[in-house]
């Protein structure tokens, strides 16, 4: 596989033309700390997912579009356009001086909800077209993670497995409410019924969270293609049992094609420990106050 030397949009297309299509050359360790690929699984006969590498501006991001007449796939690739126009070097490099991740996040995410919902209003079969959106930031020895939808980013450290991103739908919120547990989230039949996503209201608020890295840690994003499939305790599994970000990849993709395939799946691993520049990273600290603690990880809502 030829990796571009210049970051680009995955093409929802054929599995195999999605696969890893944005690492940057520029990074000598981009075919080695982080992978992605989307499928298009068992059941659908087009691929809605979208997904962004970028090894320089260490930015990735999945998105997962909705609506008929390929409705779906016209949002997530505004999305990912969008964000990835809003995330310019200047603007980055401005929120590390002045510590305004949490801002650039939710402006980033602003943006690319105008993009979907001005989009949307242009022609009649894209009415009510929207898209998710998990963008993870990885900035000054931090993970700054957003997300709207169902679009997921987890953290495996060691052993245990940390759901980091909020799912924006009715079955979450049931769960958030104790009406359910959160183990029945992927089963619940209103678990894709949206609350916040880009490009349906013309206001977004979407789930910020900053996580203190640590050498070891693992990164995954996903659409819920792959977690509607399998539990959190499968993903864990499959995961620590291949080191390799790529290999890793490509065992959930197939996991979750055995066990129905009944969405698009896109999946996005990092691997923190494999990077070279992680040591090198300064162990600043921006932003809001500390509200959470992950074993010994800070998590912080901005």
């Amino acid at each position: 596989m030829t990796i571009p030397s210049t970051p680009q949009i995955a093409p929802a297309q054929e599995p195999d033309e999605n696969t890893c299509p944005a690492a940057s050359l520029k990074d000598p360790q981009a075919a080695t700390w982080f992978w992605g690929r989307s499928d298009r699984g068992l059941v659908r006969g087009n691929n809605e997912d979208r997904f962004w590498l970028d090894g320089e501006r260490h930015l990735f991001i999945v998105a997962d579009g909705m609506g008929g007449h390929a409705a779906g796939e016209e949002a997530s690739r505004i999305a990912i356009e969008a964000l990835n126009q809003f995330f310019a070097a200047d603007a980055i490099e401005a929120a590390r001086s002045g510590g305004h991740f949490p801002e650039l996040l939710r402006a980033a995410l602003g943006h690319a909800n105008d993009a979907v919902l001005q989009t949307s209003q242009t022609r009649s079969e894209w009415s009510g077209m929207g898209s998710t959106a998990v963008v993870a930031l990885l900035q000054d020895g931090h993970l700054h993670l957003a997300n709207a939808g169902d679009s997921r980013a987890y953290l495996l450290r060691g052993d245990k497995i940390h759901l980091l991103s909020r799912d924006h739908s009715v079955a979450a919120a049931l769960a958030e409410q104790n009406h359910i547990a959160r183990e029945e989230v992927r089963t619940h039949p209103l678990r894709n019924r949206l609350t916040v996503c880009l490009g349906i209201e013309v206001n977004i608020e979407p789930h910020l969270s900053r996580i203190a890295l640590q050498p070891e840690d693992r990164l995954l994003l996903c659409s819920d293609g792959l977690w509607d499939m399998l539990s959190d305790e499968e993903i864990a599994r499959l995961w620590r049992q291949y080191p390799d970000a790529k290999v890793a990849v490509d065992a959930l993709i197939a996991a979750a094609n055995a066990a129905g395939g009944k969405d698009n799946i896109t999946v996005v691993a990092l691997n923190i420990g494999d990077h070279d520049g992680f040591s090198t990273l300064t162990n600043r600290t921006f932003g809001c106050p500390v509200s959470a603690s992950l074993d010994d990880t800070v998590v912080v809502a901005c």
